[in-house]
């Protein structure tokens, strides 16, 4: 059974094309523009996700809050973050969190994602 990831970002274009990314690493994606809908999405689903992809900077709910909210529900799920915020990406870097630089490519996507969920491309 393949893992499951739940994706969320606030661009329409990014959301679908990191989700067509992940789907030819043969990963499930349940993905969502709107973090309040993606946090509904995980609180009710019947299984955990393996791994949450999120952009940091998105209304209503950042990805920092985000991340907190759903690791209530489910503590051990491991997050990469995702921005086109210089400054951002720093900040992650220096603070040892898995993240991508958007706009970043297949490659980068695999290796992180893999990487995270101990498994070799």
């Amino acid at each position: 059974m393949p893992r499951t990831i739940l994706l969320v970002d606030d661009d329409p274009v990014t959301v679908t094309t990191v989700a067509e990314m992940l789907r030819r690493l043969r990963f499930r994606v349940i993905w969502e523009s709107n973090p309040s809908d993606a946090l509904a999405i995980c609180q009710h689903s019947a299984k955990p996700f393996d791994l949450l992809i999120t952009d940091i900077y998105m209304p209503d709910m950042d990805g920092w809050e985000l991340a907190c909210s759903v690791r209530a529900g489910q503590p051990g799920i491991p997050v990469l973050y995702m921005t086109g915020d210089l400054g951002a990406i720093k900040s992650l870097i220096q603070r040892k969190l898995p993240c991508l630089y958007k706009p970043f490519r297949f490659a980068e996507l695999e290796t992180a994602v893999l990487s995270i969920l101990g498994e070799e491309a």
